[in-house]
Formats: structure tokens, C-alpha cells, sequence
């Protein structure tokens, strides 16, 4: 798996859809959907937040980051 699937199946889990996981880091629901699009990547300081909201480890969160 690749980090924006990680990060759809961990919201998925958790049940939340995109506009409340974004208002919980603090960014729009137009950037979780190009983050679990692969169309974006956050910004550095947004991954930690994820993933303790998240409840994954950042080494989870960002397993096989940039492969396919």
C-alpha cells in the first residue's frame, strides 16, 4: 500500500469522512481528497497530527511512501 491509500483506510476506520478529519489538522476537505488521491502530498508538519488522530504510527502512515 501506498501513504494516501494508508491514510483513506485509516479515516475509513475510524469513520470520518474527509471534511472532519480536516478541520481536525487544521487544513480543507479539498486537500484529504487529494491526499487519498495521490494527487497531493501534506506538508511535513501535517503528518504527525494525521497520524495521531489517525491512531497509526507515522511509519505506518507513510509505508512504501512514493512507491506505486
Amino acid at each position: 500500500m501506498n501513504f494516501a491509500v494508508n491514510l483513506k483506510n485509516a479515516r475509513k476506520r475510524l469513520r470520518l469522512n474527509q471534511t472532519e478529519l480536516a478541520k481536525i489538522i487544521g487544513t480543507g476537505q479539498e486537500a484529504i481528497s487529494k491526499y487519498e488521491t495521490g494527487k497531493s502530498t501534506p506538508k511535513i508538519d501535517k503528518i504527525p497530527k494525521l497520524a495521531q488522530v489517525l491512531g497509526v504510527s507515522i511509519d505506518d502512515l507513510l509505508d512504501n511512501w512514493g512507491q506505486p
